[in-house]
């Protein structure tokens, strides 16, 4: 039925990324890459299509596939930066690279929209230590920043000491 409405509307970004989804979740990751490429191209400014299509090249494990992966997992965060899967699949994508760093960055930024302030402190140090001066150094100041204890809003300091608490036991 999917192949036939494919043929019907081949412009259509949705249904490529569904057939890429369906593939992608029957464990068929290289089949699945093709249409949520094409989903992708045809509509490069979805943020969920990107993700999507990041996440199985990601999956792919290939290097050039993981620097691609980066690529649309970037693209998909400068439309919807508040989308806490996504920076995690972009500290995997870094992680599996090899660039720490990175990947610290990138975890920080999901633990920071989790409000999982302990391991954003933590995630941020480590990435500033690292990273070269530059944009990426300095957002893991702010980071770091943000969510120093005098920062926070009581509810946030709460919230901190209920995930300390959790994090002893």
């Amino acid at each position: 039925i999917l192949e036939s409405l494919v043929k019907e509307q081949p412009n259509s970004p949705w249904l490529r990324e569904l057939q890429g989804q369906i593939l992608f979740e029957a464990g068929r990751v290289r089949e699945a890459i093709p249409p949520l490429r094409e989903a992708a191209r045809l509509a490069p400014g979805q943020a969920l299509i990107r993700l999507a299509f990041g996440r199985a090249l990601m999956e792919a494990g290939e290097p050039a596939q993981l620097r691609a992966a980066v690529e649309e997992l970037e693209a998909c965060l400068r439309i919807e930066r508040d989308n806490a899967f996504a920076w995690r699949q972009l500290g995997i994508a870094y992680g599996r690279l090899g660039q720490m760093p990175q990947a610290d960055l990138a975890l920080a930024e999901e633990a920071m929209l989790l409000g999982d302030y302990p391991t954003v402190r933590f995630l941020a140090r480590r990435a500033e230590e690292a990273l070269p001066p530059g944009p990426l150094r300095l957002r893991a100041q702010d980071l770091r920043y943000a969510v120093q204890r005098d920062n926070l809003t009581r509810e946030q300091r709460e919230q901190d000491d209920a995930m300390r608490r959790r994090s002893r036991h």
